[in-house]
């Protein structure tokens, strides 16, 4: 089922007058491409603050607006990002059309899938404590995984990474879909990652 803007933004309020009390020491998160901020509830309701967000289509960049009441500032490849506070976590899940079985699987070649391995620049830059980037499953079979691993090398040094394919059916998903998630902790934080 669609979640209009005004019922996501009635689930931000309730949620927030729940957790209005622990505003000043909740983690913060920011989200490169939202998408339907699905992702984004689900940090809400476990306790993140969200900061700002990324997106290029006006419906999702107003859903993110009225739900989290900070500021959706577009294209992710065009923000100066020195002048944004780096959040705890960020959250990022690039269009993938380019690596998926049914799209072009051009990987990086294509439309939009250099934005995969270019966002790696924008972590860098920020250093979040950690990070999750969400894609297709089918970007480590796209020519032979290079990107996946193009990825990994360029945020290993700053980052603790790991990667997995998940069936997110099994965790509230509403699609059957396999997903590829790479996840890292800062190498800055203290204790085992």
């Amino acid at each position: 089922a669609n979640i209009t803007t005004g019922e996501t933004a009635t689930i931000y309020k309730t949620s927030k007058s729940k957790q209005s009390k622990q505003t000043n020491k909740r983690p913060t998160i920011a989200v490169l491409a939202t998408g339907g901020c699905i992702d984004t509830i689900a940090a809400i309701k476990v306790g993140f603050k969200p900061i700002w967000a990324t997106e290029i289509c006006n419906t999702r960049k107003q859903m993110w607006e009225d739900l989290t009441d900070t500021k959706c500032h577009g294209d992710t490849f065009t923000i100066n990002y020195s002048k944004l506070k780096s959040p705890d976590f960020l959250s990022s899940g690039q269009p993938c059309p380019d690596y998926s079985r049914s799209g072009s699987q051009t990987g990086e070649y294509g439309e939009t899938g250099w934005m995969f391995t270019a966002q790696t620049e924008i972590i860098n830059t920020l250093q979040p404590k950690a990070i999750r980037l969400e894609i297709s499953d089918n970007t480590i079979n796209v020519h032979g995984g290079r990107e996946v691993n193009q990825v990994i090398e360029q945020l290993q040094n700053k980052y603790v990474i790991t990667k997995a394919i998940i069936p997110v059916w099994r965790y509230g998903d509403c699609t059957t879909r396999n997903r590829l998630f790479i996840v890292g902790f800062n190498r800055d934080l203290e204790g085992p990652a």
